[in-house]
């Protein structure tokens, strides 16, 4: 599976990059799947990443960054 970014990883970052799925997103954010389609339209919202028409996913290092971000904001 190929997972097509805008990102460029160098090898040693690639060994500790995990992808999360929108499931896990929902889970983690405890939210439905069209209360995280809308938060995906905010441009503050990590990229997303994909592999074919139907593979979602978020880089899991970008996203907790922005997850500590939008706690901190509170």
């Amino acid at each position: 599976m190929e997972v097509q970014t805008n990102k460029e990883y160098a090898p040693h970052q690639l060994e500790m990059f995990h992808v999360l799925k929108q499931s896990d997103l929902m889970r983690i954010l405890q939210v439905s799947r069209t209360t995280l389609y809308r938060m995906r339209q905010n441009p503050n919202f990590p990229r997303q990443l994909t592999s074919g028409k139907h593979m979602l996913g978020w880089d899991s290092a970008e996203f907790y960054s922005w997850l500590a971000l939008q706690r901190r904001a509170r």
